[in-house]
């Protein structure tokens, strides 16, 4: 399957494609999804499509989201994240998250979402 974001296909795990926009996508069993810089109300849809198809129809339930290169995190985006990881649980799946800078990370504390995600 093709769209702008990915080509779904099978590669070895040491394999990374690069994407439209910084995103990347390691697509074995466990997939990695670089977010982009800024998750706000403009790019948290397309950032919620992203992780949509990510998932797939329920086939890939293990997904990483690298948030290395995030400097900037609304409510929106924090709603996209505890979507996706409520499908992720409910398909007996897991999300992480990691690359977590201080600023974003100081604002998953103050939410109370540090509690609730898996951070690396």
């Amino acid at each position: 399957m093709k769209n702008k974001f990915f080509t779904r296909k099978f590669v070895p795990a040491a394999q990374i494609r690069r994407l439209r926009k910084g995103m990347v996508i390691n697509m074995t069993e466990e997939i990695t999804v670089r977010a982009m810089s800024r998750i706000d109300a403009i790019n948290a849809p397309k950032f919620e499509e992203l992780l949509k198809e990510a998932m797939g129809d329920g086939q890939n339930s293990h997904i990483v989201i690298d948030m290395t290169d995030t400097v900037y995190i609304c409510s929106i985006g924090l709603r996209v994240l505890l979507a996706t990881q409520k499908k992720l649980h409910q398909k007996d799946g897991s999300m992480i998250i990691t690359g977590v800078n201080p600023q974003i990370m100081e604002i998953f504390e103050i939410t109370g979402f540090s509690g609730i995600f898996t951070m690396e």
